[in-house]
């Protein structure tokens, strides 16, 4: 069966077919094509298969229909199209000091799939598509909205308000809690109004953290905004948590504390 692996951009996808880098680091045969359906009639038209088709988890996240589209048409193709999660993606670059990008990331995903096969490793089927009346996505929608409205009807500062005086006094945290977890006057408003809204709308961490998009993977959303762009990146020239020499790591693990503390909390805004 023949590899072949595509890193998806969200407006096209880069297609590597030999993991094949050259001494500075570089994916030597990457190549771009429009979308995976364009990759899909390429490949009906070709006599080398059978083919096995790799790509990151997240593919075409934004587009329900879209996605559904691409595991249905695959499989009635017969080709065999599986995934891995970014993060290993990100791990495999960073292991061997080979810059981002989609021509090296797309490299990266044959290599990491290469290996699994090798060795006997599973890759991930697919998760198909999940509809406008599934559960998950319905609770996702109400969440959003709650935060939403906490924008713009600015109640979102009497919340965090509110929050605050519930919570343990900002200058008795740790060092790190407070990188983690600190703002301009104490706890930040962007992170603690998120963590809070986000967990009374779940029933446990592991939900939490789906909801939050607490990793690569997570989908986009205004909470994964609130605690990634505005909470981690800060903006372009710095950020208060990745210059204090935090690491994600350490940042997600007081993310979880700071859940645990509000989960049970009842606090009106």
């Amino acid at each position: 069966m023949k590899l072949i692996a595509f890193d998806w951009d969200g407006k096209s996808i880069w297609v590597n077919e030999d993991g094949l880098f050259d001494e500075d680091g570089q994916a030597r045969n990457t190549r771009r094509l429009g979308t995976q359906f364009d990759l899909l009639d390429e490949l009906r038209q070709r006599d080398d298969g059978p083919f096995l088709v790799v790509c990151e988890a997240p593919f075409e996240s934004y587009a329900v229909d879209r996605r559904q589209r691409t595991i249905d048409e695959y499989a009635e193709a017969g080709f065999d199209l599986r995934t891995i999660n970014p993060r290993q993606t990100a791990w495999w670059r960073i292991e061997r000091e080979i810059e981002k990008g989609n021509e090296n990331d797309a490299a990266a995903i044959f290599n990491i799939a290469k290996h699994a096969l090798d060795h006997g490793h599973l890759l991930h089927v697919p998760a198909p598509a999940l509809t406008e009346d599934d559960p998950w996505v319905q609770l996702r929608k109400r969440a959003e909205r709650e935060l939403m409205v906490l924008r713009r009807s600015g109640r979102k500062e009497l919340l965090w308000k509110g929050l605050v005086q519930e919570l343990p006094k900002f200058k008795e945290l740790t060092s790190e809690q407070q990188r983690a977890l600190g703002g301009s006057g104490g706890y930040s408003k962007a992170i603690l109004p998120a963590v809070y809204v986000a967990a009374r709308h779940t029933t446990d961490i592991r939900q939490w953290e789906r909801l939050m998009g607490l990793y690569s993977s997570g989908k986009p959303s205004l909470f994964r905004s609130d605690i990634f762009h505005h909470g981690w990146q800060g903006n372009k020239n710095a950020s208060r948590r990745r210059d204090s020499g935090l690491t994600l790591s350490q940042y997600r693990r007081n993310l979880r504390w700071l859940y645990r503390q509000v989960k049970d909390l009842e606090v009106v805004a």
